[in-house]
């Protein structure tokens, strides 16, 4: 496992950085753990003079089955992991979404309203109103643009993802930070346990689907 990765990127938020440095080197010992214990058990079995070629293939094909349910637990915990942080950025780092009103006949009506005002601004005046958020501080243009019945040409998605960018790093600019580093943590996690899959031949399940939080 030359490429197996032993540190995180730096990480940029200074109140969960100890946290998650240390989440993940204990994430990591483990794997490193496992994948010597596997490694050293292949090498034994490749080793034995008393194995014939046959013999080997068979006592590996047995290793690999018995390492494997173990294995398995690798991504799903890493899953769990992600399933928390979603929660934990949605409620301490992400904007709180745009507020509905109660009465959903007013709400239809004020984003026709917004669509239909925005629409008329000249080329680039739309735009800047969804990518600067003083022109949106409650992210009502935004929302009412993001959820519009019909497709609007000039809010493309790369526009409503920017706006929601600009919106986040206006908003809570430290937040932003704290969600770079879970990314940055689950990629680096999730790149592990690829490289000790490579040694038992095993694709990791998609340890991008959420799965209830630990």
């Amino acid at each position: 496992m030359r490429t197996f990765r032993t540190n995180l990127p730096r990480l940029k938020h200074e109140k969960t950085e100890v946290e998650r440095t240390t989440a993940f080197n204990n994430f990591t010992a483990e794997l490193r753990s496992y994948a010597t214990g596997y490694a050293t058990a292949k090498e034994a079995i490749l080793t034995d003079k008393d194995l014939s070629p046959a013999g080997q293939t068979k006592k590996i094909a047995q290793l690999n089955q018995a390492f494997a349910p173990t294995f398995n637990e690798f991504p799903q915990r890493l899953g769990r992991i992600k399933a928390q942080y979603k929660a934990e950025a949605e409620a301490n780092y992400r904007p709180k979404p745009y507020q509905k009103g109660a009465n959903e006949l007013l709400e239809y009506m004020k984003g026709q309203e917004i669509r239909s005002y925005l629409n008329g601004l000249q080329p680039g005046d739309n735009v800047k109103h969804l990518l600067d958020p003083s022109l949106d501080p409650a992210g009502m243009y935004l929302h009412h643009v993001e959820n519009s019945p019909i497709p609007i040409p000039w809010a493309t998605s790369e526009i409503i993802s920017r706006g929601h960018e600009a919106r986040a790093q206006s908003l809570n600019p430290e937040g932003v930070l704290a969600v770079e580093d879970q990314e940055a943590f689950l990629e680096t996690v999730a790149y592990n346990i690829g490289e000790v899959g490579k040694l038992l031949g095993i694709i990791p399940t998609d340890t991008t689907e959420d799965l209830p939080a630990e």
